[in-house]
């Protein structure tokens, strides 16, 4: 296989779909080529490494050659454990694989409905909170701070926050905070 210089973005949906008759719930990979927006969709019945090591088999055949990077989000087959900001407990299969083909695998913070699922979780789980936690391998205090947005806002305040300043001063804006602090003509001092 060949090496090119780009990354492959890999994620997983949860879908359904009928089969045989009977309502079945997919595990579908997605794997997409950064560059050329490029993709391979395939669907398994369960997430498993097997899954996972199969659908980059497939996707590094379908493209012709190994990416540099892949970047993930924190799924349960990659990662063992979140830690703080981009900090992850990899899985040893994965890294395994991720080595085998000669690519670096890099992690996302979890979107809004990522985290919102994981409250769901842990608020629908028969186990202690702190329990169901470590099982996901999600932090008490992440998880806290998360839960305090989601009561005082809802799953919209679970969207992550712009890290850049709200407003963006250039010169004409400057010209115009000071036209606006300005006397108008009336008002002129006789």
């Amino acid at each position: 296989m060949r090496w090119f210089s780009t990354r492959c973005v890999v994620h997983y949906s949860e879908n359904g779909a009928v089969l045989g008759g009977e309502r079945t719930k997919l595990q579908v990979a997605h794997i997409k080529l950064s560059h050329s927006r490029a993709f391979l969709v395939r669907a398994y019945l369960l997430q498993t490494h097997e899954m996972l090591f199969d659908a980059h088999w497939h996707g590094l055949r379908v493209f012709g050659g190994v990416p540099e990077r892949g970047i993930y989000d924190s799924m349960r087959t990659a990662v063992d454990r979140v830690g703080r900001g981009k900090k992850r407990q990899v899985n040893m299969r994965f890294l395994a694989m991720a080595n085998h083909y000669g690519f670096e695998p890099e992690f996302c913070n979890p979107a809004a409905s990522e985290k919102f699922e994981i409250i769901r979780i842990v608020e629908q789980s028969h186990l202690p909170a702190k329990r169901t936690l470590d099982q996901l391998g999600i932090a008490r205090r992440r998880f806290y701070r998360w839960y305090d947005r989601y009561l005082a806002g809802g799953p919209e305040a679970l969207e992550d926050r712009p890290s850049g300043p709200s407003r963006v001063w250039s010169r004409a804006t400057c010209w115009c905070a000071r036209r606006a602090s300005r006397r108008p003509p009336s008002e002129a001092v006789s």
